[in-house]
């Protein structure tokens, strides 16, 4: 029999096991369930081990009703209902305390979506109920150590949370550093209220840094241009908060429409310290230009830009206007036109690219700390070729070479191979940089890395085939275990991935992170402190990731 343990071992319970085998009536029936039997067998002593983690996303739905005391049903599952009861909340929160210590700490993420379901919605205001939902949040952040970010979004069917901004101004947690997916429908209801209250939002959140806005995905449209001058007065009530960065990811459906280039005008005229999606780039640098023939609007606010790459465009021409840019992203579309030109192939005059695509300017851009580079076959995973002026390795490197050294976080998505000379560009051009992503890129000399002395962070999604620099404390790989054929592989199999195999001995710290239908992440730490670092990084990662999934 094909396995290490036997039967009972794995059920644990004679009468069981003797009455299931009853109903296997060959040997081949045997043998397969034999098999699975051993696979549970290694995924329950996985799990049981201390170093691998298990991370859940766990989406709660608070139900508003006429009638607050409707029953709390129990479960275990990730997606959970709660309705504003104390026994309801009482359930709720003996399920949290249940879970492993290690389990609620892997929990960075509140997702808290408030659902109306009232019939009479004149009899009481939601403010009257904002108060108690407040209360609730806050102690879903106490009860999470690490939890810093609240979305008002499930992830499950991508539902907005109704009435959130009520809610907003009774939060208290200083733990809350991020609030994302607040539907801007629901604000335009709020500001149209006569009887809401339209100020200090953000007086009890003092580490609030970001705050991010969303559309109902299920009606799949455009915010009108009256609508968006319903929303103006809360995007200026953020103007007078320049320390919150304002997220615009995922706010249009059709982007080459006048209604957008109306949303970009009212966003830039108060002033915000913004992030667009890379789709309007093309309208946003055409405001910028208008707004240069006008002296009085501010250029030093724009700290982020998100740029999708065109020939002969205005880009260059414009940085210089951009100083004090932190983050900036090129994404690199797999065609420009219907009729695509063929890419240039052989030797590549680099004085042709340079006259067609100056990027020069770029290296004036002494506060840029973060740099990503994309291309659209990468984060879609399409069996398809880039129609594009020049082939795309190029264009990477012409991109790193003009950047700046104030650069110190570079990640780079797209199916190429990391190249000698884009190496050598990447340590010439960025000689602090601390931190790099490589994500399907390929590598095929094991010494490609080892001249980056200053790197001191690398995530990747590809085997480790080639040596981790000496510098590098904090490793993230994200690739499924690779099994080594040692007879004892079935007590720790983690221990028996060949890749992990060549690091235990480098780091002193390691997590195997389980996640629901994704791909395990394997972390190695030098530094017992900077045990959930990986934490922001996976989650901008994903978040960048997400917003290039948008057709272009």
């Amino acid at each position: 029999m094909a396995n290490t343990c036997t039967i009972l071992d794995i059920l644990n319970n004679d009468y069981f096991a003797k009455n299931l085998l009853t109903y296997i009536l060959s040997i081949n029936d045997l043998d397969n369930f034999s098999l699975s039997c051993k696979a549970a067998y290694r995924s329950v002593s996985m799990t049981k081990n201390i170093l691998v983690l298990r991370r859940r996303k766990f989406c709660t739905t608070l139900v508003v009703s006429d009638k607050e005391k409707q029953r709390q049903v129990l479960s275990t599952g990730r997606i959970r209902t709660l309705y504003l009861n104390d026994d309801s909340v009482k359930i709720e929160k003996k399920f949290f305390e249940s879970l492993q210590p290690d389990e609620m700490d892997m929990i960075d993420e509140v997702h808290f979506r408030i659902e109306d379901q009232r019939k009479s919605k004149l009899t009481k205001k939601f403010d009257d109920y904002a108060i108690k939902i407040a209360k609730i949040i806050d102690d879903y952040f106490e009860m999470f150590p690490n939890a810093k970010i609240l979305n008002f979004m499930d992830s499950f069917n991508n539902h907005p949370s109704g009435f959130p901004l009520a809610v907003i101004r009774h939060l208290k947690s200083h733990k809350i550093r991020v609030i994302t997916n607040v539907n801007i429908n629901s604000i335009i209801r709020f500001y149209s209220d006569k009887n809401s209250k339209k100020n200090n939002f953000f007086t009890n959140l003092p580490n609030l840094e970001e705050f991010g806005f969303c559309i109902d995905k299920r009606k799949q449209q455009n915010l009108t241009l009256n609508e968006f001058k319903q929303f103006e007065p809360f995007v200026e009530y953020l103007s007078k908060r320049p320390n919150i960065t304002c997220t615009f990811y995922k706010t249009t459906v059709l982007y080459h429409t006048p209604e957008n280039k109306a949303m970009l005008q009212i966003l830039l005229k108060h002033k915000l310290n913004i992030k667009v999606d890379h789709r309007l780039s093309w309208q946003y640098l055409s405001l910028l230009k208008d707004f240069g023939l006008h002296t009085s609007f501010d250029f030093n606010r724009i700290k982020h830009f998100n740029y999708t790459y065109t020939p002969n465009s205005a880009i260059n021409r414009m940085l210089p206007k951009l100083p004090y840019l932190k983050s900036m992203s090129f994404f690199f579309p797999t065609a420009l036109h219907d009729d695509p030109p063929q890419t240039r192939g052989g030797r590549i005059d680099r004085s042709v690219l340079e006259n067609e695509w100056p990027l020069q300017n770029l290296r004036d851009c002494h506060f840029l700390e973060e740099m990503c580079i994309v291309s659209e076959i990468a984060v879609r995973n399409k069996d398809d070729y880039n129609f594009l002026p020049f082939p795309l390795y190029v264009l990477i490197r012409h991109v790193i070479e003009n950047l700046p050294q104030s650069v110190t976080k570079l990640t780079i998505i797209a199916n190429e191979k990391l190249t000698t000379k884009m190496s050598h560009a990447i340590r010439c051009s960025l000689p602090n940089l601390k931190e790099l992503t490589l994500w399907n890129m390929k590598i095929r000399k094991d010494d490609i890395l080892d001249k980056l002395k200053s790197l001191e962070f690398l995530h990747v999604n590809i085997p480790i085939n080639f040596r981790i620099p000496s510098s590098v404390k904090y490793l993230i790989v994200e690739h499924d275990l690779k099994e080594c054929k040692c007879l004892d592989r079935d007590e720790k199999p983690y221990k028996h991935d060949i890749e992990n195999k060549l690091l235990f001995s480098k780091y002193p710290h390691f997590m195997l992170i389980t996640q629901d239908h994704n791909t395990p992440i394997k972390v190695f730490y030098k530094n017992k402190y900077e045990k959930y670092r990986y934490q922001d990084v996976i989650r901008t990662f994903r978040e960048n990731m997400d917003l290039f999934m948008l057709p272009i």
